[in-house]
C-alpha cells in the first residue's frame, strides 16, 4: 500500500488549489480558513448553514474545520493538504483490512492474501483519484474513514463462530462510540447519511442478542442518517433538479443504466471523466436499461449462491446499495454520475468480490481438490497484476487535477455533450479576455469571445440532457459576452430576460445571475450617447440591494451621483471607500474636489 497509495497524486502533488473548481470556495473561503478558528467562524460553518440557505451548498462543518486547522497550522500549503488526503484514504484501506479480518474469517487458504485484497484495490483504484487528489474532496476522504471507524467499533466476531458468523452485541460503550463517530462522518459530508441503512442491516443480520436491542441500536443510526438528510437537502436547495426523465418510474430505469456505467467504469477505469452527461430512460423497453438490471441481478444472484456465509454476503450487498443512494436519489445533483461517488460503494464492492471468489473456490475444490490451490494463485496473480495496471492509471489521471486548464479540457473531451462542462469553457473564455494582458490585440479578444459563444451554443444542447446550468445563466453569460464585444444593443436583451422572471420563480443558484444582469445592463446605460444615467444609477441600486459590499458598484454609484449633481450622497459613497487599498486613492481624489479649497 505504501509503494501504490502516492499514484493517486503522483502527478499533482505540487500543483496550486483549483479556485474555480471549488477549492476556493469550499478551502480558501472556509469561514475556519478565512476568519481562524474562532467561536464566530465555527458558527457560521455549524449553525448557520442550517438556519439560511448559502450560496455554497451542502453541510461539511467538520471538513471546513479540518481545513481551518491546517491552515493554522502550516498556512496556505495544497502539497500538505493533499497528503492529508491520502494519509485519511490510507486510514480507510486500514479500516477495510480489519472489517475483512473480522467479517470474512473463513477465508483458507491465503489467507492474509486474500483479506489484503480488497485493500490493494480500493487504494489504488483511478476512481479514487478525485477524492484524494483534489483538495475538496477533503469531505469524501474524512468522512469514509470515520464511516468505516464506526463500523469496525460494531463488528465484534464472537471467538467461537462457526463458516456462519455470528457477532456479539459490541456492548453499549461500543455502540455509543460508533453512533458518535458515525454522527462525526455526517458532519463532514452528507454522503454517509446513506450509510444508516449499512448499519442497521448489520444490526439485523450479522449481530446475535434480542431483537428489541438490535431495533433499538439500527433506530440510533437511521435517527442520525434522517437528520443529516434533512440538513443537507436544506442546504442543497438551490441545485437539487427533478427526477432524471420527470418521473419516479423514468428515474428508477435511468438509474439501471447509470449503475451498468459505474460498473464498467470499476472493471476497465480508463475512460473516467470529472461529470457525465447521461440522457434519460423514458421506454421501459430500452435496451440499455435491461443490461443494467441484467447486470444487478447477476452479481447478486452470484454473490449469494458462491458465499458460504450468507448473512455476510447480504450484508454486503446492503452496504453497497446503501453507498449508490447518492446518486440514485429520486431528487439529487444535477450531474447524474461522478466518478468521486464510487468512492462509497468500492469498500462493500470489494469486500463481497473476495467473499464471493473465495466461495467459487470452495465450490471448485469439492469437485476438483487438485486444483483448487492453483486456481486461487492464478485468481490473486491476475488481480494484482490489475491493481498494478490500476496504480498505473490512476498516476496518469492525477495530472488531470495538476491545474484547471487540464481538469477543464479533459472533462469537455470525455463528455463533449456536457452542458456543465461547455459553459466551464466559455466562462474561462470569458475570463480570458477580461484578465488578458495588455499584448492582446483587438482581434485575439473578438477570436476568444467567438469560442465562448460557441461554447455557449453546444451548453444549451448539453442542458437538454442535464439540466444544468439553468437556462437564465446561459442566458446572462451570452449577454456578457456580447456585451465585451460592444455589441451593446444586442446584449441588452438576455440581460433584460431574467430581470422580467418574478423573484419568487428564481433559484437560489440564479441570483448571481441577477446581480451580474443589473451590472451590465448599468454599464451599457453608461456607456450610451449621451449617457443614461438615472438608468445606470438604478441597476447600481439594485447591485448592492444583492451585494451591499460590493466596492466597485458603490465607486461606480459614487461617481453617478457626483455626475448628477447629488453631492451629499457623493460624498457619502466615497467616505466609504477612503481607506481601501484599491479605490481608497481615487475616493479621497473625489472627495477633496467635491469639498473645495478648505
Amino acid at each position: 500500500m505504501g509503494a501504490l497509495a502516492p499514484s493517486l497524486i503522483a502527478r499533482c502533488f505540487h500543483s496550486d488549489y483549483l479556485r474555480q473548481w471549488d477549492d476556493g470556495v469550499y478551502v480558501l473561503d472556509a469561514a475556519p480558513v478565512r476568519e481562524g478558528l474562532t467561536a464566530e467562524a465555527l458558527r457560521k460553518e455549524f449553525v448557520e448553514p442550517l438556519k439560511d440557505p448559502r450560496p455554497r451548498p451542502g453541510y461539511m462543518p467538520l471538513s471546513a474545520l479540518s481545513h481551518g486547522l491546517e491552515q493554522a497550522l502550516y498556512g496556505e500549503r495544497p502539497d500538505l493538504n493533499r497528503l492529508v488526503n491520502l494519509l485519511l484514504h490510507l486510514a480507510s484501506a486500514l479500516l477495510i483490512w480489519r472489517l475483512a479480518v473480522k467479517l470474512l474469517p473463513q477465508l483458507e487458504p491465503n489467507y492474509a492474501a486474500w483479506a489484503g485484497l480488497p485493500v490493494v484495490l480500493f487504494v489504488v483504484h483511478p476512481t479514487n483519484v478525485e477524492s484524494v487528489a483534489w483538495i475538496t474532496e477533503r469531505d469524501n476522504v474524512l468522512a469514509l474513514a470515520l464511516s468505516l471507524a464506526a463500523l469496525n467499533l460494531l463488528v465484534v466476531r464472537h471467538p467461537f463462530s462457526e463458516a456462519e458468523a455470528v457477532h456479539v452485541p459490541a456492548g453499549w460503550a461500543r455502540t455509543l462510540g460508533a453512533l458518535a463517530l458515525y454522527t462525526l462522518a455526517c458532519l463532514a459530508k452528507g454522503t454517509p447519511s446513506c450509510y444508516a441503512v449499512a448499519f442497521a442491516a448489520f444490526e439485523l443480520l450479522m449481530v446475535r442478542g434480542s431483537l428489541a436491542g438490535r431495533l433499538l441500536r439500527s433506530a440510533g443510526f437511521l435517527a442520525i442518517g434522517a437528520a443529516c438528510v434533512a440538513a443537507n437537502l436544506h442546504t442543497y436547495a438551490s441545485v437539487v433538479v427533478p427526477p432524471a426523465g420527470g418521473s419516479l418510474g423514468t428515474h428508477a430505469m435511468t438509474a439501471c443504466y447509470v449503475i451498468l456505467r459505474y460498473a464498467a467504469n470499476l472493471v476497465w477505469p480508463f475512460n473516467l471523466a470529472y461529470a457525465y452527461a447521461v440522457a434519460p430512460v423514458l421506454d421501459p423497453t430500452e435496451g440499455r436499461m435491461w443490461l443494467g438490471v441484467a447486470v444487478i441481478l447477476g452479481w447478486s444472484a452470484t454473490v449469494l449462491w458462491s458465499v458460504l456465509q450468507s448473512r455476510a454476503a447480504i450484508f454486503l450487498l446492503l452496504w453497497t446499495a446503501a453507498s449508490f443512494g447518492i446518486f440514485l436519489a429520486p431528487q439529487g445533483l444535477p450531474a447524474l454520475m461522478h466518478d468521486r461517488f464510487l468512492y462509497w460503494a468500492l469498500p462493500g464492492l470489494t469486500l463481497s468480490l473476495v467473499l464471493m471468489l473465495d466461495g467459487l473456490f470452495c465450490r471448485f475444490g469439492y469437485v476438483m481438490n487438485f486444483m483448487e490451490q492453483l486456481a486461487r494463485g492464478f485468481a490473486l496473480m491476475v488481480l494484482l497484476g490489475l491493481a498494478a495496471l490500476y496504480g498505473w492509471k490512476s498516476c496518469q489521471r492525477s495530472a488531470v487535477f495538476a491545474s484547471e486548464d487540464a481538469l477543464f479540457e479533459d472533462s469537455v473531451a470525455k463528455e463533449p455533450r456536457s452542458g456543465l462542462g461547455q459553459y466551464w469553457l466559455a466562462d474561462r473564455g470569458v475570463l480570458r479576455v477580461l484578465k488578458g494582458d495588455e499584448s492582446w490585440s483587438e482581434a485575439e479578444r473578438q477570436r476568444e469571445l467567438d469560442e465562448a459563444l460557441e461554447h455557449l451554443k453546444l451548453a444549451r444542447r448539453g442542458v437538454n440532457i442535464e439540466r444544468h446550468p439553468a437556462p437564465l445563466i446561459l442566458d446572462v453569460r451570452e449577454g456578457t459576452i456580447l456585451f465585451l464585444q460592444g455589441r451593446l444593443m444586442e446584449a441588452k436583451p438576455w440581460f433584460e430576460k431574467i430581470l422580467a422572471v418574478p423573484p419568487a420563480e428564481l433559484q437560489p443558484s440564479e441570483h448571481d445571475a441577477v446581480f451580474e444582469a443589473h451590472y451590465g445592463l448599468a454599464e451599457i446605460a453608461f456607456r450610451q450617447d449621451p449617457p443614461q444615467l438615472e438608468e445606470a444609477l438604478k441597476h447600481l441600486e439594485a447591485c448592492l440591494a444583492q451585494r451591499p459590499d460590493h466596492l466597485k458598484v458603490q465607486f461606480q454609484r459614487a461617481a453617478i451621483l457626483e455626475s448628477l449633481g447629488r453631492k451629499a450622497e457623493a460624498l457619502q459613497g466615497y467616505e466609504k471607500l477612503k481607506d481601501d487599498a484599491w479605490f481608497g486613492p481615487a475616493s479621497r481624489d473625489a472627495m477633496n474636489r467635491l469639498k473645495g479649497p478648505q
